[in-house]
């Protein structure tokens, strides 16, 4: 049977598609199984806030998530990691072998050394130079950073570092503190995290986009590739961290120099209230001695004066006489009771100025100890007990002087009274022959003390005028500078 033309095209077209339709089958059936998803192993532990910014990577994340685990952290200092309590936690990511050394001592061992990762990082002195870089608090003035602080900022806030970049001047000191980052896995979680750390990958990820230098410097291209002016390549004196003891030490003293300056704190605030007190008790023993006065003055006075007139009995006139005298002394004790109240008003801000300034010593140890401890070098070690120590040598010099000043001022006091007592009590009887002389002089005397009492006593009433207007000045001036602080 011959077929037609038509017939053997469309024979040839069913026999393409049955081939395609059996070809297809047949490759389907050659591919592997789609693989199952991947269940996420979590990971979480202590890491330190420098590495965040790593951690918190979009593309470290995605490099994790490759190798199946999901890592979290949760934020702590280096020693304070060491301390508090790792019940589920996987690593501890410390950043310098003294946090180590001081887990070590704690009973948290570090793995060997080759299962350990170590990032490295220097400690550079960031220092605003233009204004702007101060208001904006972006870099303080002489604060220590790290260097992947300033990279980091340079590659994830590139406007913000573009902001501040003219107005840093980056140091290396001398040594430059080389901090050393270990990672310190504590089960098989953490192992996993480890080996991820050390990938290729995550270690040119570290450096290229914030600044952590792998240990052996390997895949690490020139740091000028972050644009950030000071940098150094090569640092030619660095220094490790000094080893756990010595910081361990150095924490110890700063913590019993401030327990110290606490507990002078609550002396001072003893000292103030009881200051306070004898201020109110001076006052008030003041007035009424002013008062008591007046009533002397305005009523027995008079009538003693008026009965030795009138008796002209000259043992009546002594009596007069020793009645003034005794009021003579006791305006002069009040005097001086009124100028000591003047002076204990000026002691309260003294012990407040004194009391603020050891706080301020006290907060600058807490930022010392939590801050400023990781990134220590020997040489802010000295400097920094150097100037404790002179500050301490100061102010305690300024109270031996004031000690000094008053102990030989109270020993002349006492020489001078001790002496003209004696000389008064060991006088000899007057002799006969010389009454005559000193009746003359003992009028003249007489004479002579009305009037300097005369003197003395406006001269007090224009002291007082004075130091009413001292207090009135001292109380202004404290009042005004509370309403500005």
């Amino acid at each position: 049977m011959k077929l037609s033309k038509s017939k053997i095209i469309g024979l040839i077209a069913l026999l393409a598609v049955v081939g395609v339709v059996c070809g297809t089958l047949v490759w389907r059936q050659s591919q592997p199984a789609p693989a199952e998803p991947t269940e996420q192993v979590s990971i979480t532990g202590y890491l330190g806030g420098e590495k965040i910014g790593l951690f918190d990577d979009a593309k470290f994340k995605a490099l994790a998530a490759k190798q199946g685990i999901a890592i979290d952290y949760r934020k702590a200092g280096s020693p304070a990691m060491m301390d508090t309590d790792r019940k589920g936690m996987d690593y501890l990511f410390p950043s310098s072998r003294a946090a180590v050394e001081y887990g070590n001592a704690k009973g948290v061992k570090a793995p060997p050394k080759r299962h350990r990762l170590q990032l490295t990082d220097c400690a550079i002195h960031a220092q605003g130079r233009g204004g702007r870089a101060r208001e904006r608090r972006t870099c303080d003035q002489g604060r220590f950073w790290r260097v992947p602080h300033v990279l980091d900022l340079a590659v994830n806030q590139p406007d913000a570092f573009k902001q501040i970049k003219d107005d840093v001047v980056i140091v290396y000191p001398t040594p430059t503190v080389w901090s050393t980052h270990t990672l310190m896995a504590l089960d098989e979680k953490g192992d996993t995290l480890l080996n991820l750390l050390k990938t290729p990958a995550v270690q040119k990820l570290a450096w290229e986009r914030h600044g952590f230098r792998a240990a052996n410097f390997a895949g690490t291209d020139s740091i000028s590739r972050f644009g950030v002016a000071g940098t150094l390549d090569q640092i030619p004196a660095v220094s490790e961290l000094p080893n756990n003891d010595a910081m361990q030490h150095l924490i110890t003293t700063l913590q019993s120099a401030q327990a110290k300056l606490v507990a002078d704190i609550s002396m001072y605030d003893t000292m103030y209230t009881q200051n306070a007190q004898q201020y109110r008790e001076l006052k008030m023993t003041v007035l009424a001695g002013k008062k008591a006065l007046a009533d002397f003055n305005a009523n027995q006075l008079p009538a003693l004066e008026a009965e030795a007139a009138a008796s002209g009995d000259a043992m009546q006139a002594q009596v007069l006489k020793n009645f003034k005298s005794k009021l003579d002394r006791f305006a002069k004790r009040l005097d001086d009771l009124d100028r000591i109240s003047v002076v204990t008003l000026q002691t309260a801000p003294q012990i407040k100025i004194i009391q603020n300034a050891d706080q301020t010593i006290v907060d600058k140890i807490d930022t010392t100890i939590s801050t400023t401890i990781p990134v220590w070098k020997s040489q802010m070690v000295i400097a920094l007990g150097l100037s404790n120590q002179r500050k301490v040598l100061d102010l305690q010099n300024k109270a031996d002087d004031v000690t000094n000043k008053l102990l030989a001022r109270n020993a002349a006091a006492l020489y001078k009274g001790a002496v003209d007592a004696e000389k008064a009590n060991q006088r000899s009887v007057v002799e006969i022959d010389t009454l005559e002389k000193i009746n003359a002089e003992l009028i003249a005397t007489l004479k002579e003390t009305v009037q300097i009492q005369k003197e003395g006593e406006a001269n007090r009433e224009a002291a007082q005028v004075k130091m009413r207007q001292i207090e009135s000045d001292l109380k202004n001036a404290l009042l005004e500078n509370a309403q500005q602080m």
